[in-house]
């Protein structure tokens, strides 16, 4: 700069050149760097546009490859058309079987026939594909895991 207060006119003429420049190379390197990160997701060196190609299975895969989780119990979505209130509970093999299940006289918690269902490709199956109205094919997964719980079983 000729001035110390003031640039000239070709100084700032050069500015700006260098910073559209500059700005030009920041965005090729974000598409770069986004096309990488798609590759890493993917955990394969494919195109984004390969998501269009996976099957049902790859795509159950991928998306359990996202999260990692308890894979011994998990929570599915309620949903009362009665009340309109909406939750999640432990999904329960022995809910609704009338010879275990009495709702009536225990709450799902305190259940002495409580049994945990483990998560399975078609609940990830059910939830990604989102046909139930009301969402109770919605997961959730239990990704805490303490000390006293190391030996449990996760997914990844």
């Amino acid at each position: 700069m000729s001035d110390m207060s003031q640039p000239t006119y070709q100084e700032l003429i050069a500015e700006r050149d260098w910073l559209r420049n500059r700005v030009r190379e920041l965005e090729e390197e974000n598409a770069r760097l986004k096309g990488k990160l798609s590759n890493v997701v993917l955990g394969k060196r494919q195109e984004p546009s390969a998501m269009l190609t996976l099957s049902p299975l790859e795509k159950v895969e991928l998306f359990r490859s996202l999260f990692k989780g308890r894979k011994d119990v998990f929570a599915r979505r309620w949903y009362s058309r009665t009340t309109g209130k909406a939750g999640y509970q432990p999904v329960c093999g022995n809910e609704w079987d009338h010879q275990l299940c009495n709702k009536k006289k225990f709450k799902c918690a305190e259940c002495p026939n409580r049994q945990f269902s483990p998560l399975t490709d078609e609940d990830f199956y059910k939830h990604l594909s989102g046909k139930d109205e009301d969402g109770r094919d919605v997961i959730g997964v239990y990704a805490i895991m303490g000390s006293n719980c190391e030996s449990l079983p996760t997914y990844s």
